[in-house]
This record gives C-alpha cells, sequence and structure tokens, in this order.
C-alpha cells in the first residue's frame, strides 16, 4: 500500500483515478468527510440516563363503615301454664 500523504501534509484526492493505483485506506476515509482538514472521529454517543417520572403515591381510599342491623325485638310469647294431671289412685 502507497501512503497518501506523510503525517504533517495533507492532500485530497478527487477521484481514485488521480492515485494510479488502489486507493489507500487514508484515501477511503477521506473520501466520506470531503473539506474537512482531519477525517472526522467517531463520536461516541453518550447513553443518557432516562429521567423517570415521579410515582404518584396511590391515594388509600377510605373503607366504609359497615352500618350494624338493629335487631328487632322478638315479642315473648306468654308461657301456657301447664294443666296438671290429675292423678286418681
Amino acid at each position: 500500500m502507497r501512503r497518501v500523504c506523510l503525517p504533517g501534509e495533507f492532500k485530497f484526492y478527487e477521484s481514485i483515478n488521480d492515485l494510479g493505483g488502489d486507493p489507500p485506506p487514508l484515501y477511503r476515509m477521506l473520501m466520506y468527510h470531503r473539506g474537512r482538514r482531519r477525517p472526522r472521529r467517531r463520536r461516541r454517543r453518550r447513553r443518557r440516563r432516562r429521567r423517570r417520572m415521579k410515582k404518584k403515591k396511590k391515594k388509600k381510599k377510605k373503607k366504609k363503615k359497615k352500618k350494624k342491623k338493629k335487631k328487632k325485638k322478638k315479642q315473648q310469647k306468654k308461657k301456657k301454664k301447664k294443666k296438671k294431671k290429675t292423678v286418681i289412685f
């Protein structure tokens, strides 16, 4: 592989034909960055931490108080007196 440019200088070739032969790796890199002095470095994408939405606190449901059923007073039945049987000797 032939070197395109010395470390200090910068040449840009319009086409591969100008080189006369196979394009060196540097040319391939430069092809994509026309008009820039130096081939662009790939930027590392910084992962942004996603801000989580604050969770809303759930309101506790108030328990409904159960209404106590009023007990119906039972009417007391009058007890019938038992008739004593007469025993005949």
